[in-house]
């Protein structure tokens, strides 16, 4: 019967190591990336907040109401605090950089821009 010693029971190539430590910073660059998203969408929600109660505004943006599960962020941004969004309405003028950016920030929501109501 042979006994490992201590010294010998957990030993790595250094090709193991790598692959091991290139997996864990990909994993890593992937949470980073996804609570960036969350904290961008967060702080535009944030600086727009919904006033539906003041038309007369020149630039208002109003988050409508959840969507449904399907279209919803993934569980990392959930749990990171992020919540999906139905539909989000802008009303007044705004750029089509504006609402390019919006779609983009928002990919499951339906963007509508009314200019209408100013």
């Amino acid at each position: 019967m042979s006994f490992l010693s201590p010294r010998h029971r957990f030993q790595f190539s250094l090709r193991t190591l790598l692959i091991a430590v290139t997996l864990l910073a990909v994993l890593c660059g992937y949470v980073a990336h996804e609570a960036k998203i969350v904290a961008t969408r967060t702080a535009w929600l944030v600086a727009r907040p919904a006033l539906s109660d003041f038309p007369s505004f020149s630039h208002i943006i109003i988050v409508l109401a959840p969507c449904d599960k399907n279209r919803s962020p993934s569980f990392l941004r959930r749990w990171f605090g992020d919540e999906r969004q139905e539909a989000i309405e802008i009303l007044g003028r705004s750029s089509a950089a504006e609402v390019k950016q919006i779609t983009a920030l928002f990919p499951e929501a339906t963007v509508f821009k009314d200019d209408r109501r100013h």
